[in-house]
């Protein structure tokens, strides 16, 4: 894989494994800045050169390895990443030497792990996650939800994409059947 070339166990920096699909993600308007999620999340600051550097940016507290990580385009220094253990986080400053962090696994509604995280494209405030069946929407970075799932069937949901058309807000959402 191309990522384990500038980003693998071992290599420019990174020092731990994670998940087999490892999560990346560059930033939304610097394209020397990407974020990559093992045990911890790392970031690079120098993406084009031929050996990026990588530093770890926050430190796992046993909530298991990061499995999505999601930027805002709204706010480039909202940041959210969740981990295997069911948490999910999110960073206000996540582009200082050491972010801040907050764990909003109390805070999340349903049951299940949360299988993705989607960012509002011009509010930073608004934020998505999808959860076992059912898709939440947050108005205030995910101290609280509202379930929006609607109609949707009662399956796995897997994937967000956010649909950025004018005016309208919609989502689509990847289930195991389809979309």
């Amino acid at each position: 894989k191309a990522s384990e070339l500038i980003a693998g166990n071992g290599i420019n920096g990174i020092n731990e494994s994670g998940n087999w699909i490892t999560p990346f993600c560059q930033h939304e308007s610097n394209p020397e800045v990407m974020f990559i999620g093992y045990q911890n999340l790392w970031r690079t600051t120098n993406l084009q050169q031929y050996s990026p550097s990588w530093t770890r940016i926050s430190m796992n507290n046993g909530t298991g390895s990061i499995k999505v990580v999601e930027n805002s385009p709204a706010d480039g220094n909202i940041f959210y990443y969740v981990t295997s253990g069911g948490s999910l986080v999110r960073s206000d400053n996540r582009m200082e030497t050491s972010p801040n962090y907050a764990d909003s696994r109390d805070l999340l509604p349903g049951s299940g792990k949360v299988t993705d995280v989607e960012a509002h494209p011009f509010d930073a405030d608004i934020v998505y996650i999808t959860r076992n069946t059912q898709v939440y929407k947050s108005i205030n970075k995910g101290l609280n939800w509202e379930n929006i799932s609607g109609n949707l069937p009662n399956i796995n949901l897997n994937d967000l994409a956010y649909y950025n058309r004018n005016s309208v807000e919609g989502l689509y959402v990847a289930t195991n059947i389809g979309v």
